[in-house]
C-alpha cells in the first residue's frame, strides 16, 4: 500500500464535518456503527498512519457533497458511502474493535438524542 499523507488539516476536516452530521443523519443508517468505530479512530491520537489515512479519506468521501451517487436520492443514495466504508472497515478488521463499545455507546446516546428531536 503506497503511504498516503494525511495532514493535522485533513484529520481536523474529517471530524468537523463528521460532527455535523453525526447529530441527525448517522443514528438512522444501517452503518451507523462503523462510521464512528472510524470517527472514533480518526480523534485517537495514538492511531497509525496505516489505519488512519483510510479512515480519513472515506469519513470525507462519506461528508463530501460529490458523491458517486448523490445522497438524496431515496433508497440508493448512501450505497457508495456504504460500499466505501464497509471496504475501510473490512480493511483494517481486528484493529477497530478497540473502538466497538465506545462506538456502540456513542450511537446509542445518538439516536436517544434524535428521538428527542
Amino acid at each position: 500500500m503506497p503511504k498516503v499523507e494525511i495532514t493535522p488539516e485533513d484529520r481536523r476536516t474529517a471530524l468537523l464535518l463528521c460532527r455535523r452530521l453525526m447529530r441527525k443523519t448517522v443514528p438512522r443508517l444501517p452503518f451507523a456503527l462503523d462510521i464512528v468505530k472510524l470517527f472514533l479512530l480518526v480523534r485517537d491520537r495514538k492511531a497509525k498512519w496505516q489505519d488512519l489515512a483510510p479512515a480519513v479519506i472515506a469519513l470525507i468521501y462519506f461528508v463530501s457533497p460529490m458523491d458517486a451517487v448523490p445522497d438524496v436520492l431515496p433508497g440508493v443514495g448512501f450505497v457508495d458511502d456504504a460500499t466505501l466504508i464497509g471496504t475501510v472497515v473490512l480493511s483494517l478488521g481486528a484493529r477497530l474493535g478497540v473502538y466497538e463499545p465506545q462506538a456502540r455507546e456513542w450511537l446509542e446516546r445518538l439516536r436517544k438524542k434524535a428521538l428527542k428531536r
